[in-house]
């Protein structure tokens, strides 16, 4: 399920949709930062995986509606808001698959005037900081993982500890407390007990519960913004190669030609496809060079979203900190509203013979 509160729209898309639209966004798109899908994996299927892919899923769809570009797309807006099966629409409605380059028309001059000259400088640093960033949110999202982990199974601990000091209230009561009206008041302090370990596992379980949406899931959202930028960088690296020194040996040699044979009796229409060849790849070599431009302007455009992404980690230990704070107080007033029913129970050894 997709909602779209901004266009106020839910929509059913299965997995083959979320792959279909990455292939698309990576023909259209392929020198923007486009994030990753979560595996589909062919097999079993248990709660916990689909759970996870859900959240993949989910993370892949939100990093799209954020990036300045990639959410006003007119596939991505089909995609949001098409009530119809989107398998349907697609084969009636075929994308146009054409790069961003190509679709519209910009102005190279101003392109080029936004571009530090020292770009490959900023690439340089910026891929070296990507690596090593990856890598570290790779690991706190396995420490945050396993601290919640381990919260759960706290959570767990004060629920069994609650259920059996109830046991052994009930136990009490059954075999000895009703000939002691002081040991009454000793089970009456377990069943108080018992009663906020409860509390306190129902907080952690909720603490639990926003730690896994919240913390994680920015860590996690952040990790694959770097990933996205990673394989930017690498498919960059692999299609942006223009033909451009190709083309500039074949114009020097062709006009060389046409230079040596212009004029010969003979030798006209030769001179003429060669003069058209010219032109071809003149045309071409500023396409090239315009591309190559508009690439540089990507990257620096990436670079720049990527970098004001440090105010969502600023956001993300803001908000951290906040739920802990919130989650604290709340087991810290638990406990003191437990303080007193316990020093109620007797605890001097002369009360009891």
């Amino acid at each position: 399920i997709v909602t779209n509160e901004k266009r106020s729209s839910i929509v059913l898309r299965r997995y083959s949709d979320f792959w279909w639209l990455l292939e698309i966004l990576t023909k259209r798109y392929p020198f923007r930062a486009l994030p990753n899908l979560p595996p589909k994996k062919l097999g079993g299927r248990d709660a916990t995986f689909l759970e996870k892919r859900r959240k993949g899923l989910s993370r892949f769809i939100n990093a799209i509606i954020r990036h300045p570009v990639l959410r006003k797309d007119e596939v991505v807006s089909r995609f949001l808001t098409e009530p119809s099966e989107l398998s349907a629409w697609r084969k009636q409605n075929p994308p146009n698959t054409d790069e961003e380059f190509k679709r519209k028309v910009y102005n190279m001059t101003e392109l080029d005037q936004m571009v530090p000259a020292n770009l490959d400088e900023h690439l340089s640093k910026a891929r070296k900081r990507v690596t090593a960033g990856i890598n570290h949110y790779v690991n706190l999202c396995f420490i945050m993982e396993r601290m919640i982990r381990r919260m759960h199974g706290q959570a767990t601990d004060f629920s069994r500890y609650s259920i059996a000091l109830n046991s052994l209230a009930e136990a009490e009561l059954r075999y000895h407390a009703g000939e002691c009206r002081n040991c009454q008041y000793v089970v009456k302090g377990y069943e108080n007990v018992a009663k906020h370990m409860q509390s306190e596992s129902s907080l952690l379980e909720d603490q639990v519960g926003s730690a896994t949406d919240g913390v994680l899931e920015n860590l996690k959202k952040f990790r694959d913004l770097l990933v996205s930028f990673r394989d930017l960088d690498e498919r960059r690296g692999k299609i942006s190669t223009a033909q451009m020194d190709v083309i500039t040996k074949r114009l020097q040699s062709n006009r060389t030609r046409i230079h040596e044979i212009k004029g010969v009796p003979g030798l006209e229409s030769e001179v003429e496809k060669l003069e058209e060849s010219v032109r071809t790849d003149e045309a071409e070599l500023l396409h090239q060079q315009d591309r190559q431009t508009f690439i540089k302007y990507c990257m620096w455009s990436e670079m720049t979203y990527l970098h004001k992404q440090q105010a969502f980690v600023s956001s993300l230990y803001q908000s951290f900190v906040k739920d802990s704070i919130h989650f604290s107080k709340l087991r810290a007033e638990n406990w003191q509203d437990l303080e007193s029913p316990t020093f109620d129970m007797p605890a001097n050894v002369d009360l009891f013979e």
